[in-house]
């Protein structure tokens, strides 16, 4: 009997030698019990996939990476497909009050998604049609009575004919007469659109990175009373990029290209950095109707709620992503500056991208529009000027 005990303990302690330094695999108490163990072990591990990657952080291997949705309509509809489709999935009927409430939010939030995208949409098409398009037509035919009139049939300049034309000031204002002064304001809306190309992208790179579960309960984990998304289904990915990430690229494209094309038929220089701004607003109806329409309770938990990624520590210097991201915006920037310039050179369909037969006329009048009326020495102020601007004619 001994002997036999014996052996069998020198076979279990073999076994354990084998096994080595493995450890059991480790779970969070508190998650919930569809998450993902996460195995420790002294060996080394392959790398893993997006819908490899575990959903907890018990190991040393990995770090805690938190982001936020926006907080907008398209941030409140986000959370409908993450948070609330999860609890109902996983609730107890349509008895339950808590069930009851998260379809509530559910299809409030949706329905404030599809007022924004009417309402973003439209403007769109409204600007194009009452706005954009007249624009153009003005300043087209300005510029092509100004060749008519101005210049023989060979092309030659008339002083006379020039000297005696009466819409010289609408014309001398044309945005593109002044090359750097336009190039400047362009760039400076295609910045102000980059901005909300850059969070959507960000967005995007975020949730694609987000691990992949089967089902919706395990999308979310509660956590000390704070809920925290660590896993995606495949069917949640797909339709928050149906309905949030293509829909905001669309807007901005468009928003762009119809803010370019009616900064460029512009004929005052004073509309040209007035518009450079205007029609930013489009952009922010997601914001004025999620402020406006959406509860603060549910406001806040929008703005509570983290996404969770657990990613292996680099190794390298823990500089690299921030030299990543100087990286991506330096090329962000260059790729602004090309578009401005590729778009006044070929891309616009308002005027020729060269007018210097206009500039060249315009210049005696441009500058003695710069000159003032009447001046006096600085330290005196306005005080210099009461002499200035006598009654009547002489």
């Amino acid at each position: 009997f001994l002997c036999h005990n014996a052996s069998a303990a020198s076979v279990l302690q073999s076994a354990v030698q084998r096994l080595g330094g493995l450890k059991p695999m480790m779970k969070d108490p508190r998650s919930d019990s569809r998450s993902l163990a996460v195995p420790h072990s002294s060996e080394s591990h392959q790398p893993m996939s997006d819908t490899e990657m575990p959903l907890t952080g018990d190991s040393d291997e990995l770090e805690e990476v938190q982001f936020d949705i926006p907080e907008d309509a398209y941030g409140a509809s986000i959370l409908a497909v993450v948070r609330d489709v999860s609890v109902i999935s996983g609730g107890k009927g349509w008895t339950d009050e808590n069930v009851q409430l998260k379809c509530i939010q559910v299809a409030f939030s949706f329905l404030l998604l599809t007022i924004n995208l009417t309402l973003q949409l439209s403007l769109l098409f409204f600007i194009y049609t009452f706005v954009v398009t007249p624009a153009i037509h003005r300043v087209q035919h300005l510029y092509q009575e100004f060749h008519e009139v101005i210049f023989d049939i060979d092309g030659n300049f008339q002083e006379d004919a020039w000297d005696a034309y009466k819409g010289k000031e609408e014309l001398c204002q044309i945005g593109m007469s002044s090359p750097f002064f336009y190039f400047t304001v362009v760039f400076l809306w295609v910045l102000l659109i980059i901005r909300e190309f850059r969070t959507t992208e960000r967005l995007a790179r975020d949730l694609a990175s987000m691990p992949t579960c089967s089902t919706s309960p395990e999308m979310c984990q509660e956590e000390e009373g704070q809920v925290k998304v660590v896993a995606l289904t495949s069917c949640s990915k797909m339709l928050i990029f149906f309905v949030v990430i293509i829909p905001k690229i669309l807007i901005c494209s468009t928003l762009m290209w119809l803010g370019c094309q009616w900064l460029t038929a512009t004929n005052s220089f004073t509309d040209l950095v007035m518009n450079s701004i205007a029609m930013e607003f489009v952009t922010g109806i997601d914001e004025a109707l999620y402020e406006t329409l959406l509860p603060v309770a549910h406001r806040q938990q929008v703005a509570d709620i983290n996404f969770v990624l657990y990613k292996k520590k680099p190794t390298g210097s823990h500089r690299a992503k921030e030299f990543a991201a100087f990286k991506r915006s330096f090329i962000y920037l260059c790729l602004s500056l090309a578009f401005v310039w590729l778009y006044k050179m070929c891309g616009q369909t308002v005027l020729p991208p060269h007018l210097s037969d206009l500039k060249l006329a315009c210049q005696a009048l441009i500058e003695e529009n710069s000159k003032n009326v009447c001046s006096a020495p600085i330290w005196t102020g306005s005080m210099g000027l009461e002499d200035c601007f006598p009654y009547g004619t002489s």
